[in-house]
């Protein structure tokens, strides 16, 4: 009957989607008695086929004994049964089966078949299907290019934009792959034809469209247009937040980066963890220490990043850079599942600083757990050596690489093996060993002969080192001035001149020096030019007030003379929100003292508001000095100072043999006064 068939359809979709075939309730049960069921009689053949087993092999094989037709949403059921897999094995013996009924062409088919076969890696195949399509629809189109992006086939992914343009009407699905491709490929240009498209398709205003455009530009180093996109974005997501932040790292506007980070946590939006290298590595980068102990105070209040292996590296790397070795260690000490990355990061980190031995140390532990090291671990380590001045160690290690560890040098262990030889004092020996380099030295290898050359005077490998570095990179003005430096420290006259007319000829300048300072709490990039003079004035700011000066002194007094209490005599509060704002570790007392105004016949006193707004100032305890005080009798402000004292014994602030800190203004001159209370 009808309902017979549709029970039996509704069974097979529902077996076909992955789910346990369903069991009809049982006959058998008694309220007291449960009876053994019978095993039910095996389905005939021409039956099987409605009830699809569990795997797709075994349906490829349950249809080779039907030879009844079958309906084509069996087949596109079963195809996409075997992506998740990756069976190619069944799906092609299902392709078999979609040829032999002459179920092609068909659109549906053939678009799960090229599902199939892109997603399992065959895409020779894949290829040979979509070009014999008679009709593509946009689903086969961006079957074919999301799955070339995904599989690194940036060149084939790129090679289908002119035939797509010209057939078929792209979507929001088709661009974010092809923005992929164009930021991995470097292609700028096409990126740009392509953000035309998307304009006059109308898709900017797509977040998953307006995201990838922008990660492509900040990938490429067109870091302000990508701002440009990114301030324009209607709507911004957690990936649109991290591309633009990650872009300020990789471009090392590590300011920017971490002020964009603080609008994002501002706004609401989810610390993602793709974004927390990016932060840690802007903090690490301008050594704003505070800013990474900030962030990491807020990964441990996260348990999401409790066991992230990449923030630990990123947090390792970060302390380095901020000069806090110990807090690396501890971070490494805490992770749970360190890896070869986390080793070298911290091999790294210690050889930076000049630590050579325990960096070899750490390298000794690490191949000693099972560990074994790559070609970027023996640049780390040769590189520690290096600064440490390891000679023989650094030689031993270079020779462990092929003989033991089976990894081939290549230029850049070359160039540290170089640049160990040439701090060691041997710039002769570092020139043989590039001589007999069985690959061609690069700029770096050459680099690192001429900087040991500049350190030993040694003119004549200097002028061999930088002749190849003139041919390698023209353009690179430290190279000019090296060699500059050498003549100069010799009083070499003659080579001098023509490096000059050399440098100005192809318009090289030496690039500006700059460090990091704390202005106001966060880090800032200083220029030490005097042409950069107006650049400091505006990172510096305006000139100290004389009352917040002697405010800042009062507190370093404070601080030195290791004194209980601040008393400061104010009338407005003025005074001690200033030295409030220095954040001193003691109380800070604020003797509110009273002004006599006439309005008019009447005579009023001002002081109870002032005293209340000092409430809330932090670490500011007001107390309201008599009204017949006045401020330009010493007497009075003997007695205020009394009462302030007072009230400080009373609560607890101070105690008899205390020493105390004045702050108080009299005229236009602010005075700071040391006592001990009695």
């Amino acid at each position: 009957s009808q309902t017979v068939l549709g029970v039996c359809r509704r069974r097979w979709l529902f077996t076909a989607r992955g789910y346990p075939p369903l069991r009809p309730p049982s006959l058998w049960r008694s309220s007291k008695t449960r009876l053994p069921r019978p095993s039910p009689a095996p389905l005939p053949p021409h039956r099987r086929a409605q009830y699809p087993p569990a795997t797709a092999t075994a349906s490829a094989r349950t249809l080779t004994l039907v030879a009844e037709p079958l309906s084509w949403r069996l087949f596109s059921c079963l195809l996409r049964r075997c992506v998740p897999l990756s069976a190619i094995g069944p799906g092609k013996q299902l392709h078999a089966h979609v040829v032999i009924r002459g179920l092609l062409p068909h659109l549906t088919i053939q678009t799960d078949l090229l599902l199939m076969y892109s997603r399992c890696g065959d895409y020779s195949t894949a290829r040979r299907l979509f070009d014999d399509m008679p009709l593509k629809n946009m689903h086969s189109w961006n079957i074919l290019i999301s799955s070339y992006v995904h599989s690194s086939l940036h060149t084939d992914a790129l090679e289908l934009v002119p035939l797509l343009l010209e057939s078929s009407r792209p979507d929001h699905f088709t661009f974010p792959p092809l923005f992929k491709a164009c930021a991995e490929m470097g292609q700028l240009r096409l990126g740009g034809s392509l953000h035309g498209w998307v304009i006059m398709l109308g898709l900017e205003d797509h977040v998953v469209v307006g995201s990838s455009m922008l990660d492509m530009y900040a990938k490429r180093g067109n870091i302000s247009f990508a701002h440009q996109l990114f301030v324009a974005m209607r709507t911004k997501d957690v990936v649109s937040w991290n591309s633009m932040i990650s872009g300020f790292a990789r471009a090392e506007m590590s300011c920017e980066a971490l002020r964009l980070f603080q609008m994002m946590q501002w706004g609401g939006m989810e610390v993602d963890p793709m974004v927390v290298p990016s932060v840690l590595s802007a903090c690490g980068h301008t050594g704003d220490l505070r800013k990474g102990k900030e962030v990491h105070g807020k990964l441990l209040r996260s348990l999401v990043f409790e066991s992230d292996t990449a923030v630990g590296n990123s947090l390792i790397d970060m302390y380095a850079k901020c000069g806090c070795l110990g807090d690396s260690r501890r971070v490494f000490s805490g992770m749970i599942n360190p890896n070869l990355v986390t080793w070298t990061t911290l091999i790294s980190c210690f050889g930076v600083h000049g630590k050579g031995e325990e960096a070899l140390a750490l390298y000794e532990e690490m191949i000693a757990r099972g560990f074994k090291p790559n070609p970027i671990t023996f640049t780390t380590i040769l590189s520690s050596c290096s600064h440490a001045g390891l000679v023989s160690q650094g030689q031993m290690i270079f020779e462990s690489m092929s003989n033991v560890h089976g990894v081939e040098p290549g230029v850049e262990h070359y160039a540290c093996m170089v640049d160990l030889l040439g701090r060691s004092g041997n710039p002769k020996e570092a020139l043989d060993l590039i001589k007999n380099m069985p690959v061609e030295p690069t700029a770096s290898v050459w680099g690192a002969l001429l900087g040991a050359c500049v350190v030993y005077k040694n003119v004549e490998i200097a002028e061999i080192a930088a002749r190849r570095l003139f041919e390698l990179e023209p353009w690179n003005p430290s190279n000019y001035i090296a060699l500059y430096g050498i003549y100069r420290a010799l009083n070499t006259r003659e080579g001098m001149p023509n490096l000059r007319a050399r440098m100005k000829e192809l318009g090289l300048i030496k690039s500006p020096g700059k460090s990091w300072m704390m202005v106001e709490g966060s880090a800032e990039s200083v220029y030490n030019q005097s042409l950069h003079f107006k650049r400091i004035v505006k990172h510096v700011g305006e000139p100290m007030p004389h009352a917040e000066s002697v405010a800042s002194s009062a507190v370093r007094a404070a601080i030195k003379v290791k004194a209980a209490i601040i008393v400061v005599f104010t009338t407005s509060g003025k005074a001690a929100r200033l030295i409030a704002k220095y954040r001193p570790p003691m109380p800070v007392l604020a003797v509110v003292v009273p002004r006599l105004r006439k309005n008019s016949s009447k005579w009023s006193f001002s002081g109870a508001l002032q005293s209340r707004q000092c409430l809330a100032v932090r670490v500011v305890f007001p107390v309201l000095a008599n009204l017949n005080v006045g401020t330009s009798d010493s007497s009075g402000e003997g007695s205020s100072l009394t009462l302030g004292l007072n009230h400080a014994k009373s609560v607890g602030l101070a105690k008899s043999n205390d020493r105390a800190v004045v702050f108080q203004k009299i005229g236009d001159a602010s005075l700071v006064e040391i006592i001990e209370l009695s």
